[in-house]
């Protein structure tokens, strides 16, 4: 969880966010992970310094009043942890496959060099034996930020045209382009792939204080091929040397995102729980 990813998807989610005493607090009104049941709220774990129960003891006083069913979402293990070690309260944990995140070594996406990803360095090399002389790649700048939202609109239109599922598709839309739309105010970074005169892909996120690059959002033209295998490794050369970890987050249970993303090997999964109270 990162501030530019919360304030991309907070129309989506409905998410509200409050301080006090020096914890912050996220709830997200419309958030329904099918995990558990669609009467209860989502909350993030307050985040700050101090003591964490009484922290709970605002989120649990919170939702009452508001007449919720509070639960928190995407808890790590370590917070977990932190949770268990509060014997005011007892929680039922639930983890879910769809929610964890993948987590890679950007070095690994330079030239795809090892054995288990000999597969996609191949793909390199037949998208750069088609589109080498035309392709070009530059960071995502006031410059081209227009065409790279053009491009989102088209890629849109595009694939609700293949009779994808176009409710999804619009809110994902709509929170790609509010990322692009305050891109230097959310310190968002990125690049994007012309093939041309014209743009065919990009990718942007945000360096993680952990030291990943967390990978907000990845669009390419499919007409190219290979050209997601393409905007990855340009993606990792650009920033690995200020992110030993690319971070490409969950596949919500989507079995081709979570095949694709299996592929790429990941060095490991940050595990993610649902925590009900009982």
């Amino acid at each position: 969880m990162n501030f530019a990813n919360l304030y991309c998807q907070a129309l989506e989610y409905g998410t509200e966010i409050a301080e006090s005493k020096n914890f912050l607090y996220i709830r997200q009104l419309r958030r329904k992970p099918g995990v558990v049941s669609s009467e209860k709220t989502a909350y993030f774990l307050p985040i700050g310094e101090g003591d964490l129960k009484s922290a709970i003891d605002t989120v649990a006083g919170t939702a009452r009043r508001a007449k919720q069913k509070p639960y928190f979402f995407a808890v790590t293990d370590d917070q977990r942890a932190a949770l268990e070690d509060i014997p005011e309260y007892r929680f039922k944990f639930t983890e879910s496959e769809d929610w964890n995140e993948y987590i890679y070594l950007s070095d690994s996406f330079r030239n795809f060099d090892s054995s288990a990803l000999a597969k996609q360095r191949r793909a390199i090399h037949r998208f750069l034996n088609l589109y080498g002389d035309e392709v070009s790649v530059e960071p995502i700048s006031k410059s081209n930020i227009d065409k790279v939202m053009k491009f989102q609109r088209d890629w849109l239109s595009e694939n609700i045209g293949r009779n994808m599922n176009s409710v999804s598709l619009e809110a994902e839309n709509d929170s790609v382009l509010r990322g692009l739309k305050n891109f230097e105010v959310l310190g968002l970074e990125g690049i994007a792939v012309s093939i041309g005169r014209a743009i065919r892909g990009y990718a942007y996120g945000t360096i993680l204080p952990g030291g990943a690059f967390d990978i907000i959002a990845q669009k390419g033209d499919v007409a190219y091929q290979q050209i997601y295998k393409y905007i990855l490794r340009e993606h990792a050369r650009t920033f690995c040397d200020r992110a030993k970890y690319t971070n490409m987050e969950e596949d919500i249970g989507l079995v081709g995102l979570r095949r694709s993303k299996t592929r790429y090997k990941p060095v490991f999964m940050l595990k993610k729980y649902f925590a009900e109270f009982i």
